[in-house]
């Protein structure tokens, strides 16, 4: 649900449409040039998807699990929740007319617009991340799973119990959503913080923070002309009668002088 024909000839991640960085979302042309753009799988403008699973080996309290993504498929999170809930959490809804950080809807709206702008890059993150939150879902299914089945006395207690069955199956469910939601945001902040402003920002182990210029790949330069864009900027006149060393102390001493910049380098300068 999430393929945009990667590896393919029709691969939307790879077409200079998709910018310097791969984006293989399309939105709509325009009325005044006649054409269209591959229909991908994985659709930006979906408002949810879902896998229905089906167990039968398991009592149908905890058997029948719905993994439902909410938002587009590329960017959405797939949370699990069984058949015996009695409700589900607050997570679930939100709705494109009104923002709501309170759930997954907007959270991955958020980071569905966020990726967009250095696709190739950030995706790679998210996957790593979505990895180890499906691998946190499937170990609370089990730890769910290994309280109601018949095998244990725990079990027996919840089965001669419907309600409390449901209640129990509810609360771990939506604990369970509640904290993959705060995950979710909390990676939207770090990926925020890691390319911002065109640059890879990092901190290492021991505090130390560097930041390296995100450079724009040379087959899409050549692509939009870069190599016919502007020349250098001239010399100023004071800079062609300076030595170089002499402009550039003058330059370094004057720039805490934001209101009259121009003059103190003049000043700086005069004579030389």
């Amino acid at each position: 649900m999430r393929y945009y024909y990667q590896g393919t000839a029709f691969d939307q991640t790879a077409t200079l449409a998709g910018g310097p960085y791969g984006m293989p979302d399309r939105f709509a042309g325009s009325l005044e040039v006649e054409g269209s753009w591959e229909r991908t799988i994985g659709l930006y403008r979906t408002s949810d998807s879902y896998i229905v699973q089906s167990r039968s080996w398991l009592p149908n309290a905890v058997g029948g699990v719905l993994w439902f993504g909410s938002h587009a498929a590329p960017y959405t999170t797939y949370v699990p929740y069984l058949a015996g809930m009695q409700s589900l959490p607050a997570v679930t809804l939100g709705y494109q007319a009104e923002a709501d950080k309170g759930t997954f809807f907007w959270a991955h709206r958020y980071m569905a617009q966020l990726v967009r702008n250095d696709w190739r890059r950030m995706m790679p993150d998210l996957d790593s991340a979505r990895a180890t939150w499906h691998n946190a879902s499937l170990a609370m299914l089990a730890e769910v799973e290994s309280k109601v089945t018949p095998r244990s006395a725990v079990s027996r207690r919840h089965l001669l119990q419907e309600e409390g069955l449901s209640h129990y199956i509810t609360s771990a469910c939506s604990k369970h959503a509640q904290a993959l939601l705060k995950e979710a945001w909390s990676l939207y902040d770090a990926l925020q913080f890691k390319y911002a402003d065109g640059w890879l920002n990092e901190v290492s182990a021991n505090g130390e923070f560097s930041s390296t210029s995100v450079q724009y790949p040379a087959w899409w330069l050549r692509a939009v002309n870069y190599s016919g864009g502007p020349g250098p900027v001239p010399p100023r006149p004071h800079e062609q009668k300076c030595a170089a060393g002499r402009v550039k102390d003058c330059t370094e001493k004057c720039s805490a002088h934001t209101d009259n910049y121009v003059a103190c380098v003049s000043q700086c300068t005069e004579g030389c």
